[in-house]
């Protein structure tokens, strides 16, 4: 999915498409996955643009250029192939990685470009020469980056330990003193629209428990064990952070106290996603039994469902001109674009569409 301020980490073999991303002018969504082709369609009509092979067994992930012109799209081959974003042509690769690559991540300039593997190693590649990449190695696999809204740090997601932070200027790692603690791995990190606060997500590495921690732009632990039930999700002017705090509840926490403001329990579903409107007056929830809730952010009541998917909703993403609900399942594989605030059905997403 579209990751704006939201980096969604966890990546699952079981996905037929395993990575998608809205274009910068949210005309298009871009796919890829198992099927070793990328996917290009009309965010609003679902018109299919293109359908190309991208030449290796699995694409795990992509991004689109700032610009919107090019996708860079990364393999379990560790090659990173580029494609003009309008007609599918393949512009050229880069090679160099010797594992299996698992995200990839523009600059906002657009200058360079940034590719992990699973063996621990970062690259950051100057798209406008033949330099050598510079590399970051660390001890664990990486999982996904981005930037900071500064893009004066890169936030990276590890195993068996808390988010990696590299200086984007140096591309040296910060001191780790100032970072969160360890998590046997970060499954999500979430940066507030403010750029101030990150929310990291995972399991604890002391105890079996999915965790919860709000940190400052720098790493360092500002609210520890906000929740326990992942998924957080920052209001649009950043001062307050939904998170589930078990399968059933979520709760509205304040992000400079930590301290919870109210909470809302969905009996009958588990928690898989939330997002927020854009004027933080509702909660939009994916459900386990493929439902999507909209909440009322005071008082908690159901005023809007709808039945989106036969299985369990992952992740639900509004866009920001506010008339398209995004929403992913994974267990059968699909994207399905909604009108929003009507529910209705734009277009689905899955394996068995035709390529042109």
């Amino acid at each position: 999915m579209p990751r704006g301020q939201g980096a969604a980490l966890e990546r699952s073999a079981a996905f037929v498409v395993l990575d998608a991303a809205l274009s910068p002018d949210e005309s298009r969504i871009a796919s890829v996955g198992q099927d070793a082709r990328l996917w290009m369609r009309d965010v609003r009509t679902g018109r299919l643009i293109f359908s190309v092979s991208t030449g290796a067994s699995t694409m795990a992930a992509l991004a689109f250029h700032p610009g919107g012109d090019m996708v860079a799209c990364v393999s379990d081959d560790g090659v990173i192939a580029f494609f003009d974003a309008w007609n599918g042509e393949k512009l050229g690769i880069f090679s160099g990685h010797e594992a299996i690559l698992r995200d990839v991540c523009f600059h906002p300039d657009g200058r360079w470009l940034l590719s992990l593997d699973n063996t621990g190693t970062v690259k950051r590649w100057h798209l406008g020469t033949r330099e050598p990449p510079v590399v970051y190695r660390d001890t664990e696999a990486l999982l996904a980056a981005a930037y900071s809204p500064n893009n004066a740090t890169i936030y990276v997601g590890a195993f068996h330990q808390g988010p990696v932070l590299l200086d984007a200027a140096t591309f040296m790692r910060l001191d780790a003193s100032a970072q969160s603690p360890a998590f046997r791995s970060v499954s999500e990190i979430v940066i507030s629209p403010d750029g101030e606060s990150i929310a990291v997500s995972g399991p604890a590495a002391q105890r079996n428990e999915w965790s919860v921690w709000i940190c400052d732009r720098n790493g360092a632990i500002r609210q520890p064990d906000i929740g326990a039930g992942g998924h957080p999700a920052f209001s649009s002017d950043s001062r307050l952070v939904a998170v589930g705090q078990d399968e059933h509840t979520l709760a509205i926490c304040d992000v400079q106290a930590g301290e919870r403001v109210r909470s809302f329990t969905i009996a009958d579903a588990m928690i898989g996603a939330l997002c927020w409107s854009a004027d933080n007056t509702e909660l939009i929830v994916g459900c386990s039994d493929g439902s999507v809730r909209v909440l009322d952010a005071q008082s908690g009541a159901c005023t809007r469902r709808f039945d989106a998917h036969s299985s369990a909703i992952r992740q639900v993403l509004l866009t920001p001109q506010q008339d398209v609900l995004l929403t992913t399942c994974p267990e059968a594989p699909s994207i399905k674009a909604w009108s929003w605030p009507s529910g209705a059905l734009r277009f689905d997403i899955t394996e068995a569409a035709d390529p042109q």
